[in-house]
């Protein structure tokens, strides 16, 4: 019989931000293939601003089934910057119905499946309690842990984390900081994101740049990523006359303001500024499209402060495109200096790695692609469900 999975995220694709954490749609569908899964994701409601609501609330959905996912998304209450361990009382309160009705409906989840931390976290632990089953939680980034200084939130989540059954940490980096927190090691586990290589493959390049309408000769460089201030792209944009005098370079930023934040006026100012006919912003677009753009790349950049397992990276090489990325969170999991890019110590060493990248005439595209071929989520959701299998046991 398959195990049934319950999964919580607020960090989950909805009608209006149908790419708003979208890998873990992608694992849970890929899991979906092994188990039955229902998705509970609650969407925030800010209760005192109209101006908030307006921007940057959603509708509530009724519960959907895409590709055979099962996703129901209550509104739970949240007051922005103050009160956070209200978030986690209101989300619970949120939820409880729904749980009701798949108990009514004889779903019996034997695991619950956290893909945030907080303020998902607190609900896990009570349904769990109440369930007598297990939860597991992942861990995206830095940002789940709420390191800094000291908190209500941050005391509670760290307490929880204790009591969780299993963690997945999306790379060593963030392993370590867990168990810095005092979190077993055997119970900590690192899966790191999963590619679409149906989307995202190799493709030759000068058919890529034609596709695009763009020039088949030139250096191309491009970074994907929110237009936010932590991606770093203005690290880029401030070491393009370089890249300009010594390669010609082009660089395109494709990305668009998104919940974490809206940096897109100071950017495109910084661009008119140093570089406007070499630097350009595209907007959001399809993953077709986006395959497209890392084929016509000389080099993929990623100057970010702060990721996780940066699934642009990963789709970059799949595409055989090599990368130049600050040192954070998973990417020295995967990134071979030399071989299929660079990691760079800081945003300040970024132009010396571009710079050694863009002289790199060896790179093997097909080598890189074909590198990643077997990290795509199907990958990715046999090594979760062998956590699923440690916990049940």
């Amino acid at each position: 019989m398959k195990p049934k999975i319950l999964a919580l995220s607020h960090l989950f694709p909805n009608a209006k931000k149908p790419v708003f954490g979208i890998f873990v749609y992608y694992r849970l569908r890929a899991i979906q293939k092994y188990c039955d899964v229902r998705v509970i994701a609650p969407i925030k409601r800010y209760p005192f601003s109209r101006k908030v609501v307006s921007k940057n609330s959603d509708a509530w959905p009724n519960a959907q089934d895409t590709n055979h996912l099962i996703t129901f998304y209550p509104g739970f209450t949240v007051i922005p910057r103050i009160f956070k361990w209200f978030d986690s009382i209101s989300y619970w309160r949120a939820i409880r119905p729904i749980v009701k009705k798949l108990l009514n409906e004889k779903f019996d989840f034997n695991i619950i499946d956290v893909h945030w931390s907080y303020p998902d976290i607190l609900a896990a632990y009570i349904l769990a309690k109440q369930r007598n089953c297990p939860f597991i939680v992942t861990i995206r980034g830095k940002k789940a842990l709420y390191a800094g200084r000291f908190s209500i939130r941050r005391w509670l989540l760290n307490s929880l984390l204790k009591k969780a059954n299993a963690i997945i940490a999306l790379s060593s980096e963030l392993k370590s900081m867990l168990k810095e927190i005092g979190i077993p090691d055997e119970k900590i586990h690192v899966i790191l994101n999963g590619i679409d290589t149906s989307v995202f493959r190799h493709i030759d390049r000068a058919e890529a740049r034609k596709a695009l309408n763009i020039p088949e000769k030139g250096v191309f460089i491009i970074s994907v990523g929110s237009l936010i201030k932590g991606k770093g792209h203005h690290e880029l944009i401030k070491i393009m006359p370089e890249l300009i005098r010594k390669h010609n370079a082009t660089l395109y930023i494709i990305g668009s303001a998104g919940p974490a934040g809206n940096y897109e006026a100071p950017l495109k100012e910084l661009a008119r500024k140093t570089a406007p006919e070499k630097i350009h912003f595209i907007e959001e677009i399809t993953h077709q499209q986006l395959c497209y753009w890392y084929n016509a790349a000389d080099l993929f950049c990623l100057a970010t402060k702060s990721e996780g397992c940066p699934n642009v990276v990963l789709e970059s090489l799949a595409c055989g495109t090599p990368v130049v990325v600050t040192d954070v969170g998973a990417v020295k999991d995967f990134i071979i200096d030399g071989e299929n890019g660079f990691v760079s110590p800081d945003s300040d060493q970024m132009e010396s790695k571009i710079d050694a990248a863009l002289l790199n005439v060896r790179w093997n595209r097909n080598n890189i692609a074909n590198g990643m071929k077997e990290k795509n989520w199907d990958s990715c959701a046999r090594k979760v469900l062998s956590v699923y299998d440690s916990v049940l046991k």
